[in-house]
C-alpha cells in the first residue's frame, strides 16, 4: 500500500531520497532482470581508486598466491564441436587491474583493491582455457589500460576511452570474432557477491548494460537468454542485469560496437579465484550451448553462423 500511495518502494531506497538530494538523480541505474535477492540497496558498486594510486608507482605486497596456479586444468578432451579454428570470442577487460582482497596485504578499503599482476586478467585466462575446452575459438586481451592511463596522465574514467581502440584493433584484425567479452568484479562484499551451489561457494555475476548505446535492447536480448539459461542450471549464481545512463558512469561501455556484447561482472572484492574460476567454469557450459544451439538453428534457416 505504501508503494502504491506515495510512489515508495522499500527495496529502492531512492524513492525515499531521490528528490530531496540534489544530485542523487545522477545515480541513474536500473534493474532490467532481478536474480534472488537483486534489490536497489545491493547494487554492483564500481570501485574508484583514488588519483593518488594511479600515479603512484608503490602497490601492495600480496599474500596467499603460492597455490595459485595449482587451480590449472589437467589436459581437456576434444570437444565434439567446435567453430573450427575461427575465434568467435574477444575477451578483454577494461579495468584491468582490478584485484581481490584475500590477495592484497594489509589491504581493507575495496576502492585500493589494485594491482598490477594479481588482477582481474586471470578470470579471462581462465575463461579462454574453458572456451577452448568447449570448442569456442577464442582470444584474450591483457593489455595493461590501467597503465597507459598512467603514461598518458590520464584519470581512470578514461578507461573505456583505451580499451575501446585495443577492442577496434581486435575486430578489425579478426572478422571471424561474433561476441565481445569485458570482464570485471564487482566491489560489493563477500555475502553480496557469493553463493554455495551443491557445497561449493561460487562467486555470483552480473551482467551490465551501457543505456547510452544504440545496441542496448540488442545487448539485453542476449544477456537475459545467458541469465535464464544460468538460472535453470545454477540457481542463485545470477545477480540480474542492470542497465546504467547516467552521465556518472560510461554508460556505453563499447557495447555499440555490437549486439553481441557482454559486460560481466564475475565476484566481488573479497571472492577468490577458486570461487571466481567455478562461475566461470559455469559460465562457460551455458554460453557453449547456447552458442552451438544458435548456430544450429542460423544453419537450419540457411546462415552458418548464430545470431
Amino acid at each position: 500500500m505504501l508503494k502504491m500511495s506515495a510512489n515508495i518502494s522499500l527495496d529502492d531506497p531512492r524513492s525515499l531520497l531521490g528528490r530531496e538530494l540534489p544530485g542523487f538523480s545522477i545515480f541513474d541505474s536500473e534493474i532490467l532482470l532481478a536474480g534472488e535477492g537483486t534489490n536497489y540497496t545491493n547494487m554492483p558498486i564500481e570501485s574508484s581508486p583514488p588519483e593518488e594510486l594511479l600515479t603512484d608507482d608503490k602497490e601492495a605486497s600480496l599474500k596467499n598466491v603460492d597455490d595459485l596456479d595449482n587451480n590449472d586444468k589437467s589436459e581437456p578432451k576434444a570437444p565434439a564441436v567446435s567453430t573450427n579454428g575461427k575465434k568467435v570470442v574477444h575477451i578483454y577487460h577494461t579495468h584491468n587491474r582490478e584485484s581481490f582482497l584475500p590477495y592484497l596485504n594489509g589491504v581493507t578499503n575495496p576502492n585500493l583493491a589494485m594491482h598490477s599482476k594479481i588482477n582481474i586478467t586471470r578470470l579471462g585466462e581462465r575463461l579462454l582455457q574453458d572456451f577452448q575446452e568447449r570448442g569456442i575459438g577464442a582470444s584474450v586481451d591483457k593489455t595493461d589500460i590501467t597503465g597507459s592511463l598512467k603514461k598518458k596522465g590520464l584519470q581512470y574514467s578514461k578507461s573505456y576511452t583505451e580499451s575501446r581502440a585495443v577492442v577496434q584493433t581486435a575486430m578489425a584484425s579478426n572478422k571471424d570474432v561474433q561476441y565481445i567479452i569485458d570482464i570485471h568484479r564487482d566491489a560489493q562484499r563477500k555475502k553480496v557477491t557469493t553463493i554455495n551451489i551443491n557445497g561449493k561457494n561460487y562467486a555470483k555475476i552480473v551482467f551490465v548494460i551501457g543505456g547510452k548505446n544504440p545496441n542496448a535492447e540488442t545487448n539485453y536480448a542476449l544477456a537475459s537468454k545467458l541469465h535464464r539459461e544460468i538460472q535453470k542450471k545454477y540457481p542463485g549464481l545470477s545477480r540480474g542485469i542492470i542497465k546504467y545512463n547516467s552521465a556518472r558512469n560510461n554508460s556505453v561501455y563499447n557495447q555499440d560496437l555490437t549486439g553481441n556484447a557482454i559486460l560481466l561482472e564475475v565476484g566481488g572484492v573479497d571472492n577468490t579465484f577458486e570461487e571466481m574460476y567455478l562461475t566461470l567454469d559455469a559460465f562457460a557450459d551455458v554460453f557453449s550451448e547456447y552458442y552451438f544451439d544458435a548456430k544450429e538453428v542460423g544453419n537450419t534457416s540457411g546462415n552458418s553462423e548464430p545470431k
